[in-house]
């Protein structure tokens, strides 16, 4: 009698999630963030701006690693992490708020979100 034993990997859509999903910086901190893959599953991860471009400062690769040495104003938003296997795609989302200090026209100090600033001087 042949017996035969083996398993089956039944390959799903993609289910992915960032961390750390929302990053507080200053202008010039180091940025890292990971798009994982929750089963493990094999997928290539691509990144993009939500409404905007990547800036050259970015560094990604397929493995779901994003990377920025030195952010700036420029780089606050929101971001999406496609993965994509055999079975289809998904995709998570990560944002960056830039904090830092607005000098109002009367010499007050504040702390804000820079990427909702308008009329303000970062320092």
């Amino acid at each position: 009698m042949l017996n035969i034993t083996g398993f089956v990997w039944w390959l799903g859509l993609p289910d992915v999630y960032i961390t750390p999903a929302v990053q507080t910086l200053r202008p010039g901190d180091h940025l890292k963030m990971r798009c994982i893959e929750v089963d493990g599953q094999p997928v290539l991860f691509r990144w993009s701006k939500v409404n905007g471009t990547l800036s050259s400062a970015v560094h990604t690769d397929s493995s779901g690693f994003f990377e920025i040495a030195s952010v700036t104003a420029h780089d606050a938003g929101r971001y999406q992490c496609h993965a994509t296997n055999q079975a289809g795609y998904s995709d998570a989302f990560a944002e960056i708020i830039l904090a830092g200090r607005c000098y109002t026209c009367m010499s007050q100090t504040t702390y804000f979100d820079i990427s909702r600033c308008t009329a303000c001087a970062i320092g």
